[in-house]
């Protein structure tokens, strides 16, 4: 289990504390945010989703999107249980293909999809039958970013970073004559991210989590366009 998600949100929702993200201390409108998650492996994204939602009723944020970067159909579909169990059935939710794993050996999203009451009728409400029909996370990222205000989201990314890299990677489209990195530098306040240790070899993230963070390098082109924190340690 990723064990900062608790710091991780201190760290995105504590305004005021992140240096060089021209915080206004004056400003008390909520923070508009997407959260870009792995949900359905680790179960600690669901606790850190819990959270945003009682953010966004103490009127602290405004969440504008939920991305999954788990390819499994159950993800969506699980984000989507969620929404509707906290009274936000209108949140969209962006999806992923072909990108990060589904962990075998955690399967409380489909089981909570699955589980009926005596009648055998679904124990929770889920619209998403069909997860293909909902909109890829590249374009509802584009989408979503377009329509904000100058320099005014943050992206809380866990799990993996292929929606990240995929955004920067993108042209123009029917909602913004800009490319990915661009926009992301244009509307995009910071970017705070659940990492892992790298200075130490012996608790380094396995190599398949190494893709995660390379668009964060400023040594390669496209790289992510604002600033960013993170977790020293993990």
């Amino acid at each position: 289990m990723k064990q900062l998600y608790l710091s991780l949100m201190l760290l995105t929702l504590g305004f005021m504390s992140v240096t060089n993200v021209h915080a206004d201390a004056t400003d008390d409108r909520p923070l508009s945010v997407i959260f870009d998650t792995d949900m359905g492996n680790d179960v600690d994204d669901v606790l850190a989703l819990d959270l945003l939602y009682k953010y966004m009723d103490m009127g602290h944020i405004r969440l504008l999107a939920i991305m999954t970067n788990q390819p499994s159909d159950a993800s969506p579909r699980f984000l989507d249980v969620m929404n509707r169990w906290y009274g936000y059935a209108k949140i969209p939710i962006g999806t992923s293909k072909g990108g990060g794993f589904a962990d075998t050996y955690a399967a409380y999203a489909q089981r909570t999809i699955d589980l009926t009451d005596k009648k055998g009728k679904p124990l929770f409400k889920c619209r998403v039958k069909n997860p293909d029909r909902l909109p890829d996370a590249t374009t509802l990222y584009r989408r979503i970013l377009t329509k904000q205000p100058d320099h005014s989201v943050v992206i809380i990314s866990t799990g993996f970073s292929t929606n990240l890299a995929r955004l920067l990677k993108s042209g123009p489209d029917k909602w913004s004559t800009l490319a990915g990195t661009d926009l992301v530098a244009k509307k995009v306040k910071y970017l705070s991210l659940m990492a892992g240790c790298f200075d130490d070899p012996k608790r380094a993230p396995p190599k398949r989590f190494l893709k995660r963070v390379q668009c964060l390098s400023s040594r390669r082109p496209g790289s992510w366009a604002t600033p960013y924190v993170t977790p020293a340690r993990a």
